[in-house]
């Protein structure tokens, strides 16, 4: 999903685009049901995601890492 925004906001330029992005990204960074980070910033390392409104899953595949990585370099781009 972040890719589109990413597309429609580079050949639109609108900026609800933009927010769209930025909106996602902050997903990984705590603005989720769990409201817990889901992105270490000291490893690098992703979690998989959120068990329950207070519990994410600890489990930290390369999977993920490398998504959040990707979103991460996606969102940079455009700033």
């Amino acid at each position: 999903m972040i890719w589109a925004a990413s597309e429609a906001y580079q050949y639109s330029k609108e900026e609800k685009y933009l927010n769209l992005v930025l909106d996602l990204e902050s997903w990984l960074l705590g603005n989720n049901d769990a409201k817990s980070s889901i992105y270490n910033s000291s490893t690098g390392v992703s979690f998989d995601g959120i068990i329950s409104p207070k519990e994410i899953n600890k489990n930290s595949g390369a999977e993920s890492t490398i998504e959040s990585l990707l979103i991460f370099l996606e969102t940079q781009k455009l700033n």
